[in-house]
């Protein structure tokens, strides 16, 4: 993989609450809930990624290696990578027109390391006849609220169970591209929240089985297991009788996932096995949810 994109820091977190000053140019963007995609030109070829892995005929993310070969590669910039959202069947359900197709986010230039600026972005994306992420703010940062104003509109006719015109929620980024030592920001709605805060019950809990139970929510789980789809490692249609395989596959990745993001709220002398047997059993109650 040439480039893997930047990860997405809630916005609750400590290392991004000053991320933006007032004043600030931003752009705010509907977080869409598909499946992370890019694509490059590599000589007079294009190369095709999911979220970790270079694509190909056969593994192809539900059909972007397909969209991705019908671009003209003399179009594109040499080595920019273009990265994007392609939408497949997840949580969020999005009108038949958008299914499997490629939605524009973000350019990338290895040469400078740095995101082109948003303007650049929207440019590529009309000269290419791409689509772009919809945008619900573009102007000066004013304060969170007016970033959670945003949060649950969708421009997509997205629909999340019986919930009609609903999105997951937003994605913040600097609107001159981003440098080295910024971040992206995301703020999102209550059912894809990855960290809640535990009720307290009349039995307390060791450290390692608190953290399971504030930062392994079914909103993590959920999104590793369409990760693991989208990495062909399980079919889209898993079976019940796959329950074992599929806990094989997610433990490992959602524990290293919940110690990479929330590790700040383990004591730093947790013990690992304690950790990973709590963090396994609220990994099995979210998954049989999902293989019923």
């Amino acid at each position: 993989m040439e480039k893997k994109y930047t990860k997405v820091i809630e916005f609750s977190k400590d290392e991004v609450t000053n991320e933006f000053k007032e004043g600030e140019r931003i752009v705010v963007q509907e977080k869409l809930d598909g499946a992370n995609a890019s694509f490059m030109r590599d000589g007079n070829t294009i190369r095709a990624f999911s979220r970790l892995t270079e694509l190909n005929e056969e593994d192809n993310l539900e059909g972007f290696y397909q969209f991705s070969q019908t671009l003209n590669p003399e179009e594109l910039v040499n080595g920019f990578v273009y990265f994007g959202e392609f939408l497949t069947e997840r949580k969020v359900e999005y009108p038949e027109q958008h299914q499997k197709k490629f939605f524009l986010f973000d350019i990338y230039n290895p040469r400078l390391q740095r995101y082109l600026p948003f303007r650049d972005v929207k440019r590529e994306a009309e000269r290419l006849g791409l689509s772009l992420v919809p945008v619900f703010y573009e102007g000066e940062y004013v304060d969170k609220n007016h970033l959670q104003s945003f949060v649950g509109l969708t421009k997509m006719g997205a629909k999340v169970g019986d919930k009609e015109n609903t999105g997951e929620g937003v994605v913040v980024k600097h609107a001159e591209g981003k440098t080295q030592s910024q971040k992206f920001v995301k703020l999102l709605g209550e059912g894809f929240k990855e960290v809640k805060k535990y009720k307290r019950k009349s039995k307390p809990l060791t450290p390692e089985q608190l953290f399971a139970e504030e930062v392994i929510t079914e909103a993590r789980v959920e999104k590793h297991l369409f990760n693991l789809i989208d990495q062909g490692v399980l079919d889209k249609n898993y079976k019940e009788e796959e329950f074992g395989k599929i806990l094989k596959l997610l433990n490992p990745v959602v524990l290293e996932d919940a110690i990479e993001e929330e590790g700040n709220m383990l004591p730093k002398d947790y013990d690992e096995k304690k950790l990973s047997k709590a963090v396994a059993r609220k990994v099995s109650k979210f998954t049989k949810e999902f293989v019923k």
